[in-house]
């Protein structure tokens, strides 16, 4: 695996620019982040994720994966604080079939490690009828919100966000073929640009809608 490592990171090292900070480091080296338990933690960290666990204090380890930039979890029991998608740590991994392996496997052994949500996961070229394309360094894993509840959407890529009021919304014009004109809300002009306004809750099939139910009973329960 290192060498696959150094074979994906060949950019690893960016150069620092601080002259002017009142700080003058040369590296971020480390960050921390709470856990309820280290020992369920860590089954979690190593069997799932693959992580390196070295455990270096009572109430802590250090977690890394392939840098030696590390992740020092300290247990903290019933005083951890609510965590979203806003507030994460990323792992790479080499595809977008692995991405696809992963999600199964983590739906499957969901109840082993404690997982409390596994996000539903929306392919839009595949939902349009487009010919499949691996995903590029370009390509992200969108998060949006549908009723409370977060689905994570693939995309080709991700240009700019921009904030529209609902004003400026105007009714999807008749020039869409077909059955796709189902899945866009309305569009809108931004910079001598027109922008089709896709509507999330109708791209979701039946099933997605009941793993979104779920999700919310499970977080609540």
């Amino acid at each position: 695996m290192a060498a696959l490592t150094r074979e994906k990171i060949q950019d690893g090292i960016a150069d620092t620019d601080n002259e002017k900070s009142v700080v003058k480091p040369y590296v971020m080296s480390h960050g921390t982040m709470e856990c309820y338990s280290l020992k369920e933690s860590r089954k979690f960290y190593e069997e799932f994720l693959g992580l390196e666990c070295v455990r270096h204090a009572r109430p802590a380890m250090v977690v890394r994966c392939g840098l030696k930039f590390h992740i020092v979890a300290v247990e903290v029991g019933a005083a951890v604080h609510p965590q979203n998608v806003l507030n994460h740590w990323g792992l790479d991994v080499g595809s977008k079939a692995e991405v696809d392996r992963v999600h199964k496997e983590a739906t499957k052994n969901k109840d082993k490690y404690k997982i409390r949500q596994v996000l539903p996961v929306v392919d839009l070229r595949k939902r349009f009828g487009l010919p499949a394309t691996p995903l590029g360094r370009t390509g992200k894993y969108l998060l949006v919100t549908l009723d409370d509840k977060i689905v994570a959407l693939v995309v080709d890529a991700v240009s700019e966000f921009l904030r529209k009021p609902a004003g400026d919304i105007a009714p999807t014009p008749s020039l869409v073929p077909g059955q796709q004109v189902r899945w866009f809300s309305g569009v809108c002009h931004h910079d001598g640009r027109i922008f089709m306004m896709l509507d999330i809750d109708r791209i979701l099939t039946t099933q997605e809608k009941v793993s979104l139910h779920d999700l919310a009973g499970a977080s609540q329960s």
